[in-house]
């Protein structure tokens, strides 16, 4: 079990709903350890969705997306190699990759993190990531993304009986969203907020 004041690494580079799925978990990691330093690695055109996380301490922003279509260009390589020092400039104590692939496996390895935790071969996309973990897990049991998200900070000793979505919000945002939900109109609006207060963790599966 880590010492509060460590650091751990997050990969989960996209897309939208998975770095969402992943947020309870890392909520967990930090709310268990609150001296820890989190650092999330992540595709930059996501990154604000992580913009105000109040457990992440650092937003490291790859462009692996980009660096494929040009990976000969002198940029590129640059631009990876400026990648492996900010990995390297934190001693992490463990790096957790929710992704599953070999590109998010790598950058975990990569990071030279003493453990490095991540699903079994079985529930990986692409199974031979695996190699490059020191610690796999078997969510056996677990129904939703979420929860097999959740498995591998219990691994960490987080507590996870509380389950946060720290979301970016931001006034602009708060008026667009009220505007789209007042020319929905007032029944659906009405159906919206049931259905918000009622939601139980069950429902989830049908909503990823």
């Amino acid at each position: 079990m880590p010492e509060s004041g460590h650091s751990f690494l997050v990969v989960r580079l996209s897309s939208i709903g998975d770095i969402v799925h992943a947020l309870p978990a890392v909520a967990a990691l930090g709310e268990t350890y609150p001296q820890a330093k989190i650092h999330w690695v992540v595709e930059k055109g996501y990154a604000g969705l992580l913009e105000g996380n109040p457990y992440v301490h650092r937003i490291l922003k790859l462009d692996t997306l980009g660096w494929r279509k040009r990976l000969t260009s002198g940029v590129t390589l640059e631009e990876i190699g400026r990648g492996i020092l900010a990995l390297r400039e934190v001693p992490f104590d463990a790096a957790i990759d929710f992704q599953g692939l070999w590109k998010s496996a790598t950058i975990a390895w990569l990071s030279r993190s003493r453990e490095r935790l991540g699903f079994a071969e079985y529930w990986l996309r692409e199974p031979g990531a695996a190699v490059l973990y020191t610690d796999k897990l078997s969510p056996h049991g677990r129904r939703h993304v979420i929860e097999m998200n959740l498995a591998l900070v219990e691994r960490l000793g987080a507590r996870t009986e509380r389950w946060q979505f720290p979301l970016p919000r931001s006034e602009q945002a708060d008026r667009d969203v009220a505007e789209r939900l007042a020319a929905i109109g007032p029944s659906v609006i009405t159906q919206l907020r049931y259905r918000s207060v009622n939601i139980e963790a069950s429902d989830l599966e049908y909503l990823s």
